[in-house]
């Protein structure tokens, strides 16, 4: 982590950094998860793009609410 980024994460001692770090990694991984079932498949359709939208749409507001 550079100097900068530390230095303004210091400026905010009243946020959880490693929990934020923790959520972003678990939606990033969440994420790739869902690429790689539909990767999985032969050819991809348009209802298993609209599917993949949708669940990284889900995941991506949930990540926002907590």
């Amino acid at each position: 982590m550079d100097r900068s980024l530390k230095t303004k994460m210091d400026e905010r001692p009243e946020i959880n950094w490693s929990g934020v770090a923790r959520k972003a990694i678990r939606g990033t991984i969440e994420d790739l998860e869902v690429m790689d079932e539909i990767a999985a498949k032969n050819r991809m359709t348009e209802a298993d793009a609209k599917e993949i939208a949708d669940r990284i749409t889900k995941s991506a507001n949930e990540r926002a609410r907590t």
